[in-house]
């Protein structure tokens, strides 16, 4: 790459749908050694709903809290508003209003055309990040910015979905589409099997990142998520998510999480 040209990532799967791709460009194809099943189980339990208002009262359900974590390491929070038969489950206080506004505003976003959202980029030149000038100049350092990103196919055996892992967080609060199923979740100790969650409406999923399962545990037993690859629409999903905010304890939890990730067979 000459000097004087400016670092620009591949087109994304918005480009390339506008542009009448209808063949999946080979850097989107897996191998087939490495082609996962696309086969998941339906949840074998209900994910535990905790009611978030109630942990400080006297007769708070602590023991409920408890298994749902060590069994799970996720649990969902609803509002106490939500009209849904599972209303029984309150807690998390965001109007069911204000959460339907942020998924249409995100929605919104990501119809924008690929040069306005590359202004709020954090990847190649956008607002936040610019890439250094050595960037690109050396293949072992690129890597495709959307792999794990691909329209709908009729083989979807064939292409990259989101690659399954775990938050390198605290906690991760997840605001997850409520038209679109297709998230997944591995269960720690849980043989391996991918289970999908079921909708439900105003819900807030938490999920138990690294941070607290390594202190907690010291086994690395991470709740790994993915999404489906069968999924017919797009789905959209927001995280918030928290990391230690103290240099020396994230210091010594990243040298925790690599010893683990080291260490297991």
């Amino acid at each position: 790459m000459a000097d004087d040209q400016p670092w620009k990532i591949s087109p994304n799967v918005q480009e390339l749908a506008a542009a009448g791709v209808q063949e999946t460009p080979s850097r989107y194809v897996i191998s087939e050694q490495d082609r996962p099943s696309l086969d998941a189980a339906s949840m074998p339990e209900p994910i535990p709903i905790v009611d978030l208002s109630q942990l400080s009262a006297a007769a708070a359900d602590g023991a409920g809290l408890l298994s749902a974590l060590q069994n799970w390491g996720l649990l969902l929070i609803r509002n106490k508003l939500s009209l849904s038969p599972l209303s029984r489950a309150v807690g998390h206080g965001v109007e069911p209003g204000f959460l339907a506004e942020v998924m249409e505003v995100t929605r919104g976003f990501f119809k924008l055309p690929p040069e306005e959202k590359q202004k709020n980029s954090k990847l190649v030149n956008g607002k936040e990040f610019s890439a250094p000038p050595s960037a690109g100049r050396s293949p072992a350092s690129c890597s495709p910015a959307s792999p794990g990103c691909w329209a709908c196919t009729s083989a979807p055996d064939r292409v990259f979905g989101l690659k399954p892992h775990s938050d390198a967080s605290v906690i991760t609060v997840v605001l997850v589409d409520d038209a679109v199923a297709g998230l997944q979740v591995q269960k720690p100790d849980g043989g391996g099997v991918w289970y999908d969650v079921p909708i439900v409406p105003n819900v807030l999923l938490v999920n138990v990142g690294d941070a607290i399962e390594l202190t907690s545990t010291k086994k690395g037993d991470m709740t790994l998520a993915t999404y489906s690859r069968k999924m017919k629409n797009l789905a959209e999903t927001l995280a918030a998510i928290g990391k230690p905010i103290d240099d020396e304890e994230f210091i010594a939890y990243q040298m925790c999480r690599l010893s683990t990730e080291y260490a297991m067979p």
